[in-house]
């Protein structure tokens, strides 16, 4: 079995320490994934390989923490790229990836006015030649390229982010505000999902990697006392 990073693991447990009952019920399943179980000993024992305490091993978060690993690394094995396209079309919540590029204009107005050029047919290239204001992305030519659903900071109040989680292949451009110092410096930023058959060869594998259980039928459970896994965000999180 892979070896999990300590660093990681208890990095994340040691943020969100508090004190707390036993974690576990009477279940000696402390996971599910398809066919595949992870058992409470197991997940003791690797927790005490990383170093947990007796303190620790008793707080629920840390058991969260290593269990959303473990349905982590079950639902990559589980990966078919034979599915990426078709849930990569639906968006980011189906295919848990997405990848963009975003051009920056300094007006409402002038982001409609994108919109409508990429709607008609004008290449992105040209739009963002002609309309970027944002020199920070000239040197991508604003492609940021695509990104796993673990690294977006969602329900956080990012606008940016809040936008693009609505895109998809069928309505694929967004708009954000981002307030600047004063409302003269605010950019008003127009996402666009890339197509699958415009990704690079160093993209498709981030699309294939970060197929969801959702996209890839797996049946997903959690003992209800640690949690629960929320397929959205691909992580565990309490009950309530």
């Amino acid at each position: 079995m892979k070896r999990r990073s300590p660093i990681a693991l208890l990095a994340i447990a040691a943020a969100t320490l508090t004190a707390g009952c036993t974690t576990f019920s009477d279940n000696d399943l402390a996971a599910r994934v398809g066919d595949a179980e992870y058992s409470r000993d197991d997940l003791v024992a690797e927790l005490e390989e990383l170093g947990a305490t007796d303190e620790q091993l008793a707080v629920a978060d840390i058991a969260r923490g290593q269990v959303g690993v473990w349905i982590a690394e079950r639902v990559a094995e589980a990966a078919d790229p034979a599915l990426a396209e078709a849930a990569y079309a639906k968006g980011l919540f189906e295919s848990g990836s997405i990848c963009l590029e975003v051009v920056a204009t300094s007006a409402q107005t002038d982001a409609d006015a994108v919109v409508v050029e990429l709607e008609g047919g004008t290449s992105f290239a040209d739009v963002f030649a002609a309309s970027n204001v944002d020199p920070a992305l000239a040197q991508s030519n604003g492609r940021i390229g695509c990104l796993a659903i673990a690294e977006l900071a969602i329900g956080v109040d990012n606008p940016l982010v809040d936008s693009i989680t609505t895109i998809n292949a069928n309505d694929p451009y967004s708009t954000a505000v981002l307030p600047g110092a004063t409302p003269d410096e605010d950019l008003y930023v127009v996402s666009r999902l890339i197509p699958y058959d415009e990704l690079g060869p160093n993209e498709t594998p981030i699309v294939n990697g970060a197929l969801g259980a959702t996209a890839l039928g797996l049946d997903v459970y959690v003992d209800p006392q640690i949690g629960t896994y929320d397929s959205a965000t691909a992580t565990v999180i309490p009950l309530g």
